[in-house]
């Protein structure tokens, strides 16, 4: 008995109550509130919306989890709901939206008052971005592009600025899985450290918070100041060439293969600039994921790639593209002098603003 009382009193204290009013809920006479799974959100209960907009769910939640609100499959609102909260709500309706009022629930109001708090940003990065679709291609885009281009990148880094700030204060809050697509985990990497340590100390378990943990740990190991992981592999004429034997140089490590365009598209770019910069120290270490001998070497040939060549002809599956992580091509990293690396991911014009101010 003891131990029947016992389970029953955790479970009560597992429950939560969700209270609300759809100030207008037009035709609604039911709410719903799903789990969201790895792959599919899963219904775990519903309630009526009586005719003055307002319902109420009680159920069972056994870990703090992301949860969908909806009226129907295309009006939602997200919940981060922990067990044993007593949440209130209230929505203009019949649209849920994100100016929705919640109390009761610390995490729902990081989501919503970050939502609120970066509104004005979302606004003006798409008239901006309007502005520039009016601009491009016209006479004028020469002279108002680089002002647009220069304004998108300034409101973006204020939004950023803007979630960084409340991830700093409470880094382990669900509701910062939300502004993943803001950020880039190497750029980035001071912030999402912060993030992935007071998720993953409170949400192992969370798939997420999982996914996130891995991406981090991976730019822990491959991040900026880290030394590159030695690369040895055969080279055209079957010799054996390691990374490391360009140790004294500024190395470009530089992932691709015959059958991708944007690298055919790139590789002039890379010559000119190992033209201009091979005599003070600049090298290029490129990693084929090619599939036959054939296509890598004429490709080296077609496109007049002079630098040094490597390739197990893996593909996906090439050993180097696998110890660096790299899921799309072009890849690149670039290293210092000493084999750690300095930049991720540079191409065209960003790639020569480097190498212009490291080989003066």
């Amino acid at each position: 008995m003891l131990a029947g009382t016992g389970t029953t009193q955790a479970q009560i204290q597992k429950m939560i109550s969700l209270s609300g009013k759809i100030a207008n809920h037009g035709t609604y006479t039911e709410i719903y509130l799903d789990s969201l799974g790895p792959q599919e959100a899963v219904n775990v209960t519903l309630a009526p919306v009586a005719a003055d907009g307002s319902f109420t769910i009680k159920t069972l939640v056994l870990k703090p989890d992301i949860y969908k609100l909806r009226l129907a499959d295309d009006n939602f609102i997200f919940l981060i709901i922990s067990p044993g909260e007593n949440i209130t709500l209230q929505a203009a309706g019949p649209k849920l939206d994100f100016n929705v009022k919640t109390s009761g629930s610390s995490q729902t109001m990081d989501l919503y008052t970050t939502m609120n708090a970066i509104a004005p940003y979302n606004l003006r990065i798409d008239s901006l971005n309007e502005q520039y679709r009016t601009v491009v291609n016209t006479a004028k885009q020469d002279s108002l592009l680089p002002l647009i281009i220069s304004a998108i990148v300034n409101a973006e880094n204020a939004r950023k600025n803007e979630i960084a700030s409340s991830i700093r204060k409470n880094p382990a809050s669900l509701a910062w899985l939300f502004f993943m697509d803001k950020f880039d985990i190497s750029a980035d990497y001071e912030v999402m450290d912060i993030l992935d340590r007071g998720l993953y100390s409170a949400y192992p378990r969370n798939v997420y918070v999982g996914q996130l943990h891995k991406q981090v740990a991976e730019e822990r190991r491959l991040g900026i100041g880290q030394e590159a992981p030695e690369i040895t592999l055969s080279n055209p004429e079957g010799k054996m060439v390691s990374l490391s034997s360009l140790r004294g140089n500024i190395v470009l490590i530089d992932f691709w293969a015959s059958w991708c365009g944007p690298c055919r598209k790139e590789n002039p770019n890379v010559v000119r600039l190992y033209g201009k910069y091979h005599s003070r120290g600049f090298e290029v270490f490129s990693v084929s994921l090619d599939k036959t001998r054939e296509a890598w070497i004429k490709a080296i040939a077609d496109d007049h790639l002079t630098w040094t060549h490597v390739s197990d002809l893996g593909y996906w599956k090439s050993a180097p593209a696998l110890l660096y992580g790299v899921t799309s091509i072009p890849f690149t990293l670039l290293l210092d002098r000493n084999g750690k690396i300095i930049a991720k991911k540079l191409r065209g014009e960003n790639l020569e603003q480097k190498l212009a101010e490291l080989l003066k």
